[in-house]
């Protein structure tokens, strides 16, 4: 039995253990540009379902396998580069105050990030679309 266990745990940390020696491939701007530049347009029109799934027709990334999967998953997360922390947009101060300062009747749209957008119409409060993170990525 114990040998069973001490196998399991082993089993268990390979992955663990090998993750921290992959690097995850960084980002090639360069690249990505030119494939951006070089997509057909037509295809941001395209069809974006086939035998009855959800594809994105643009930009159709490679075959990936396992290999690839674990890669992804068990590797670091890059941070920011400098030049991405610059881009960030600047803050609006005191919002809440502002918000609360505002009379009850009036309307408002504020851009929190991503695609979320903060609404008062009519007094009726709206959240579209929430990306409550600095990053929009799958977990």
């Amino acid at each position: 039995m114990a040998f069973r266990q001490f196998l399991i745990c082993v089993l268990a940390l390979v992955p663990l253990l090998t993750s921290c020696l992959i690097k995850p491939e960084p980002f090639d701007e360069t690249k990505w540009r030119t494939e951006v530049l070089n997509a057909k347009p037509a295809d941001l029109y395209a069809p974006h379902e086939k035998d009855g799934l959800f594809y994105n027709p643009w930009m159709i990334p490679g075959d990936r396998g396992f290999g690839q999967f674990l890669k992804w998953r068990l590797s670091l997360r890059s941070k920011y580069p400098d030049q991405a922390k610059i881009l960030k947009p600047n803050l609006v101060p005191n919002l809440v105050a502002r918000i609360d300062a505002l009379p009850e009747d009036s309307d408002f749209l504020v851009w929190i990030g991503h695609a979320t957008f903060l609404m008062r119409f009519n007094g009726v409060y709206w959240l579209t679309d929430p990306m409550l993170s600095d990053r929009a990525l799958l977990p």
